[in-house]
């Protein structure tokens, strides 16, 4: 194992009572995935790197699970495990909430390296007025898109209640040795927001309304853990390739 290819800024992310997703930076351009199980000594699962390549930023959603259940994972990093100081990183979900509306409400955006050019595969952490904490990962174009109708209050147990004109949002981009950027902005300013440029540091709280606010184009993808839980599109979805399954969620998103 190399101190280059330890996992970095671990985050859990996106948890609700049936998933959560893990994100990690390293310092070599990587491929990596989870192992992960119900116990600290059983980690007999593994969830792929959802990046795909060789990257400085990963990402993994682990989902089917269990409410109110603590989950252990590793990190398997260029072919070594890691854990958290010899313990693995361990995570619980939140309880049963019943069933919201099918409104995706989403929030989106883009993300620029410091000459202009799309920041793909940034990691973005998305907190609302005191959040349990949002992510996703941004496309090729570096745009990305995170859905606010699931977001949870921190301590899970219920639903975040969003005011578009006060609920402050919080947003960090994070592209590995490539920067970092931060931003606030109000709900109906972010609908998209305007873009993150890596290396600064963005005050959009005086941003006006977008101009949409509506959902983004199609050109703007979902990713797997910008989706609601799974109760927010049908079942038959579940057993779809990634791409293939958010590509038909995406569709049903959009007016005619």
């Amino acid at each position: 194992a190399s101190a280059e290819d330890a996992p970095k800024d671990v985050r859990m992310t996106n948890i609700t009572d049936s998933s959560f997703t893990v994100s990690w930076i390293t310092s070599k351009a990587l491929t990596g995935f989870i192992n992960w199980g119900e116990g600290e000594n059983s980690l007999n699962k593994t969830e792929l790197d959802e990046v795909g390549v060789a990257s400085f930023t990963h990402t993994a959603t682990i989902d089917g699970l269990s409410p109110q259940k603590t989950y252990y994972f590793k990190i398997n990093s260029n072919g070594s495990d890691y854990d958290n100081n010899g313990l693995a990183w361990k995570t619980t979900t939140g309880n049963q909430l019943p069933a919201i509306s099918s409104s995706l409400g989403l929030i989106s955006g883009s993300v620029l390296t410091s000459s202009g050019n799309p920041a793909a595969n940034t990691l973005i952490y998305v907190t609302i007025s005191g959040s349990s904490p949002l992510s996703t990962i941004s496309s090729q174009n570096g745009s990305w898109v995170i859905s606010t109708s699931a977001a949870r209050s921190s301590s899970l147990d219920s639903y975040l209640q969003i005011n578009n004109q006060t609920s402050l949002i919080e947003i960090s981009a994070n592209a590995g040795p490539s920067g970092v950027s931060t931003a606030q902005i109000y709900p109906q300013s972010a609908k998209p927001a305007p873009p993150l440029i890596l290396g600064q540091v963005h005050d959009f709280r005086n941003q006006p309304p977008s101009e949409t606010g509506e959902t983004p184009r199609r050109s703007t993808p979902i990713r797997k853990a910008d989706l609601p839980p799974h109760q927010m599109f049908p079942s038959s979805f579940a057993g779809w390739p990634i791409a293939r399954r958010d590509a038909a969620v995406l569709r049903l998103s959009q007016p005619p």
